[in-house]
C-alpha cells in the first residue's frame, strides 16, 4: 500500500501529502537543480541537503526521508508553519517566520488562497498546502 500521494502543483513543484491529506514533501526545481522539503510530524519542515537531476530523483529522496527520518541529510535550520491564531476571510491563516521575513498564506474572499511573497498576490492557488509549497520553493536556499 502506498501512503503517500503526490500531485504537481501550478507551479511544477511537486507535492506529497500523507494519508490525511496533509503536506509531507515538497520537490521543486532551482537553479536546475531539483530540492526537497520535508515536514516533520511536529509541523516544522527541513531543507535536505541533496541537490538531484530529476523530479523522480527527489520524490524518492523526500520518501525515503519520510519512512525514515534522519536518513538524507538536512540542513540544520528548520523551518516551519503554524495555523494563526486569528483567521481570515473565515479560513485559517498560516504564517512561517525566517530572521528576516514572517510569509503568510491566506484565503481571498473569492476561495483561492495567495501569499505575501508577492505584492500584491499575482499568484493565486487552489489549497493553503499549494501556497505554502511555492513559498518554500522560492524563499529556501
Amino acid at each position: 500500500m502506498n501512503d503517500f500521494d503526490w500531485y504537481e502543483n501550478d507551479n511544477g513543484n511537486y507535492v506529497m501529502t500523507d494519508q490525511y491529506g496533509q503536506r509531507a514533501a515538497t520537490v521543486f526545481e532551482k537553479d536546475g537543480r531539483w530540492r526537497v522539503i520535508v515536514v516533520s510530524d511536529d509541523g516544522s519542515s527541513k531543507l535536505l541537503l541533496p541537490k538531484l537531476e530529476t523530479p523522480l530523483d527527489g520524490r524518492r529522496t523526500a520518501e525515503r526521508e519520510v519512512k525514515q527520518p534522519g536518513s538524507v541529510p538536512a540542513y540544520k535550520e528548520r523551518i516551519g508553519w503554524h495555523c494563526a491564531k486569528e483567521s481570515y476571510n473565515g479560513a485559517p491563516k498560516y504564517f512561517r517566520r525566517t530572521p528576516d521575513k514572517t510569509y503568510t498564506v491566506r484565503r481571498a474572499s473569492s476561495g483561492k488562497w495567495f501569499s505575501n511573497v508577492t505584492t500584491p498576490p499575482d499568484r493565486w492557488f487552489a489549497t493553503h498546502l499549494d501556497a505554502m509549497a511555492y513559498v518554500d520553493a522560492v524563499t529556501m536556499k
